[in-house]
């Protein structure tokens, strides 16, 4: 039956499979269980930093003091 169509009817039937293929899709994804933590966060106290985590590392060796500061300016 395709061998019968014209072109302009093929890319017709194209662009309307396509287009009912695109209808079907998801507009949303849901959240993962840490992005629905997070927003729950968010919720209950807007742009607050209560998701951060503090941590801290003790440094047992010499250590290139200028080197560490131009190492850390480049990461923030």
């Amino acid at each position: 039956m395709s061998s019968e169509l014209s072109l302009e009817q093929k890319r017709k039937l194209l662009r309307e499979k396509l287009q009912r293929k695109a209808q079907q899709q998801k507009s949303y994804y849901p959240l993962s269980l840490g992005q629905q933590a997070l927003w729950f966060l968010d919720k209950d106290a807007p742009g607050s930093a209560s998701y951060h985590v503090g941590i801290s590392y003790r440094i047992c060796s010499p250590l290139d003091i200028d080197l560490f500061r131009d190492c850390f300016q480049t990461i923030v």
